[in-house]
């Protein structure tokens, strides 16, 4: 009807997105937190990312730090969903 795809995008798409957005933004969130737990329960002798990541956090107060920590696992974490992504190949997984 005229609009400009970023108008399209901006007034038709996200609105239509933003349930699925909120939903997986709190399953990461939960996943986040479960796998956070266990590292803080087992981490003891060994330095494990999110451990650092709170350290240096809560304990240093060096929030610069924690952030580009933060950054950087999360772009290990896509390079490694990519890499994994393209090893298997066109078929999907079904559940059912």
């Amino acid at each position: 009807m005229g609009a400009t795809p970023y108008r399209v995008v901006m007034d038709v798409i996200i609105p239509g997105l933003m349930p699925s957005l909120i939903a997986s933004g709190a399953i990461a969130f939960a996943t986040a937190m479960g796998a956070f737990g266990t590292a803080f329960t087992l981490a003891t002798d060994i330095d494990v990312i999110p451990m650092v990541i709170y350290t240096e956090f809560t304990l240093s107060a060096n929030i610069a730090m924690a952030s580009a920590l933060s950054i950087v696992l999360g772009i290990i974490t896509w390079i490694l969903l990519l890499i994994a992504r393209s090893l298997s190949g066109s078929t999907v997984a079904g559940g059912g």
